[in-house]
């Protein structure tokens, strides 16, 4: 993901790109904390791209 995807992406959903990156770090500690292995690896497929972004955009409604 780029930055102006990323911005896209939080316009989207009426949020900031900070704030996105904030969950995202926050859910990879949290995921790491109860023994899930994290990646830092980039994602070639955008169909990989969309799953994550919806996903993430689902736990930003459900946070709200």
């Amino acid at each position: 993901m780029n930055i102006s995807q990323l911005r896209l992406g939080a316009e989207g959903l009426g949020t900031s790109p900070g704030e996105i990156l904030r969950e995202a770090d926050s859910l990879c500690e949290q995921l790491q904390r109860q023994g899930v292995e994290v990646k830092n690896e980039k994602q070639t497929s955008a169909g990989a791209l969309l799953v994550g972004l919806g996903i993430l955009a689902a736990i930003l409604a459900a946070a709200k």
